[in-house]
């Protein structure tokens, strides 16, 4: 990080009020329709996040209607993040999602007591989205420093949440990271982390596109608070139900399958887990027909957000 006062203190200005303004000088953006992703240039759908949620998020994140998520009080090098949020089908814009955010401030801690470098802001009916904060400082993990990132909790209206995280290219710390490392599979994270560039208001800009898949499996993860669990289940080929688990506390964990009128299907898993990391993968083809079910995940007795998906 710089250490130029200049770009020390939060600037907490205003973000974007109308098209085009204020971002298109330093890397060519404007915000137009045209310029939206284009159903050549989509990639596949955002990938999750292989620390999933964490245990900083707070609900009830305030709305920022100025796109600002702190105040000019923050120390740290001011950062403009925007793109749009699209159906990974064929590139429709999704307007109206819900984009729930967080990080550490610029020495890796995070407002646990109030609501500092966290809130929420919308895409418009073009799908994008813009907000302004600071650029995360490093916090050790073990024996090693993650990557300064951004989480985000990205909520399509009807549909299940993504909850992911966004790196920054050339992190010294990305090839030492668990999660940022991930070049493959479920947890893939190539494609979320992103170059930062400076403009000529000091400000580092960065664009990042959030590619969701409305039309087929929603993906689910969250973190419960009182059981000290991280999950996160995906609809994985052949047919199986794959549960991603982070337990900081031995937990009584139960998988269920419940039809969405509510009635229970079947408890694919049902067993206590002790602390650390686990990847369960259950088959589910000989059991289910076609149509739409519900995953909800139970620990210790207490039900979590059920997860839609879909078999073909």
């Amino acid at each position: 990080m710089t250490n130029h006062s200049s770009r020390r203190k939060f600037l907490a200005q205003s973000i974007l009020t109308g098209a085009g303004l204020a971002i298109a000088p330093a890397l060519g953006f404007s915000k137009t329709e045209e310029e939206a992703p284009s159903p050549e240039t989509v990639s596949d759908p955002t990938t999750l996040d292989l620390y999933g949620q964490g245990p900083f998020y707070k609900s009830n994140a305030p709305t920022r209607i100025d796109g600002n998520l702190g105040d000019n009080t923050q120390a740290g090098d001011p950062i403009l993040i925007y793109g749009y949020v699209v159906d990974a089908v064929n590139a429709h814009p999704i307007a109206n999602a819900e984009i729930d955010i967080w990080h550490a401030d610029d020495s890796g801690a995070y407002d646990n007591e109030g609501f500092l470098l966290r809130g929420k802001v919308y895409s418009d009916e073009n799908g994008f989205y813009s907000f302004r904060t600071i650029k995360p400082g490093y916090y050790l993990n073990g024996n090693t420093y993650r990557p300064s990132h951004i989480h985000f909790k990205i909520t399509p209206e009807g549909e299940s949440s993504l909850i992911t995280q966004l790196y920054f290219k050339d992190d010294p710390y990305i090839p030492t990271d668990a999660a940022a490392s991930q070049t493959s599979g479920s947890f893939n994270a190539s494609d979320r982390i992103i170059p930062l560039v400076l403009n000529g208001d000091e400000v580092f800009e960065g664009c990042w596109n959030i590619v969701i898949d409305v039309e087929d499996v929603v993906n689910g993860i969250g973190h419960n608070l009182n059981s000290g669990i991280t999950y996160s289940i995906k609809h994985g080929e052949g047919d199986s139900l794959e549960l991603y688990l982070g337990v900081f506390e031995s937990g009584i964990v139960e998988l269920d399958i419940i039809s969405p009128s509510g009635k229970h299907l079947m408890t694919l898993v049902n067993r206590n887990l002790p602390e650390g990391k686990h990847a369960l993968s259950e088959s589910i083809k000989s059991h289910l027909s076609k149509g739409i079910y519900l995953a909800q995940l139970k620990i210790n007795g207490k039900p979590t957000v059920p997860v839609r998906f879909k078999m073909n």
